[in-house]
């Protein structure tokens, strides 16, 4: 059976259909490309509440209850994660992470949640639920066990795999140094490993900002390597930190905006990628017409992307003369 994987900006905005018919949903892909993630912002995005916990840490009384007697009859009593499911009240995703990695007992308590009207004998309100599920597969080596024909049947399933223009907005707007944003936007390749490997670092979008999270709060250049190869491994480490040592070499943002029409530009691509990237993130109504003067120094791909960056994070720079008589330069390239 042919499988062809979503990007994850395209598997978003497919999932919003099932989700908003209240249909379950199932992502399946690699490690650490952000399938979890994208049932958290679809929460966000619907006004939805949500539910998240992980199959493999659950047993088989977790999803039915307590067993207990009261006045000689054998009742199921809910608590945690399932007394959340059965007492909620409007709209909400529950975000089973992992699942392939349960057991099949837990698996099989899954199908009467997903699809069941009761649970131990407490009523589904299936009006204002919908159960989105995330797996790793078979060949990723990260414990996935075995999948019940059955429980998928309870849903739609689609595969997705990492896109990295998709991780940038993301990463972007989480704060990501923009070395770190830089350095992977011209070694995408990086980001799709070869098999894995025992004991050895994996080289996923989460890794990269596990190790920016670190990365962010400083790191002596003589450490750099070392803890960067912890997260990522050697490969990657050595080749960021020659890139940090060229991205020293960029002018700094003060440097652009006192003198735009001499500031240095970098003679790499990444490095005059970084620079479109930096002035992008800050730039505001006193710096415009500074920061237009240096961008119309770089390829124009650079120029025009750093302004739309600039303009969706800020839409009110579109209001602005630099911004209006940069639009009419551009004209060609950005209709």
């Amino acid at each position: 059976m042919l499988v062809q994987p979503l990007s994850m900006s395209r598997a978003k905005k497919t999932l919003l259909y099932s989700i908003k018919a209240g249909k379950n949903v199932c992502l399946v892909g690699r490690p650490g490309i952000g399938k979890s993630d994208i049932g958290l912002q679809l929460c966000d995005e619907l006004a939805y509440d949500r539910i998240h916990f992980s199959a493999p840490s659950s047993d088989p009384t977790d999803l039915k209850g307590f067993p207990y007697f009261l006045n000689g009859e054998a009742r199921m009593a809910p608590f945690n994660d399932l007394a959340a499911i059965l007492s909620v009240k409007k709209k909400t995703i529950v975000i089973i992470d992992d699942v392939g990695q349960a057991t099949m007992a837990v698996q099989n308590g899954l199908m009467q949640l997903l699809h069941g009207e009761h649970v131990g004998g407490h009523l589904i309100d299936r009006s204002n639920l919908c159960f989105f599920l995330t797996t790793n597969r078979l060949e990723d080596k990260a414990g996935v066990t075995g999948w019940n024909a059955a429980l998928g049947n309870r849903m739609a399933i689609y595969h997705v795999d990492f896109e990295l223009e998709t991780w940038i907005d993301w990463a972007i707007s989480a704060g990501v140094t923009t070395e770190t944003i830089a350095f992977n936007k011209f070694r995408g390749h990086l980001l799709q490993p070869p098999a894995r490997l025992p004991f050895i670092p994996d080289i996923t979008p989460r890794s990269v900002t596990f190790f920016d999270d670190v990365y962010r709060q400083g790191i002596d250049r003589d450490y750099l390597f070392d803890v960067c190869s912890g997260f990522l491994g050697g490969g990657y480490a050595a080749e960021f930190a020659s890139f940090v040592d060229m991205f020293g070499e960029i002018p700094t943002k003060e440097e652009v905006l006192m003198n735009p029409d001499k500031a240095r530009v970098p003679e790499t691509m990444d490095g005059k990628y970084a620079v479109a990237l930096m002035l992008s993130r800050g730039m505001d109504n006193g710096n415009m017409d500074a920061t237009t003067t240096y961008l119309d120094r770089l390829p124009k791909e650079f120029d025009v992307m750093a302004m739309m960056r600039a303009t969706t994070a800020t839409q009110k720079l579109t209001k602005t003369k630099a911004f209006q008589q940069w639009a009419i330069k551009n004209s060609k390239t950005i209709v």
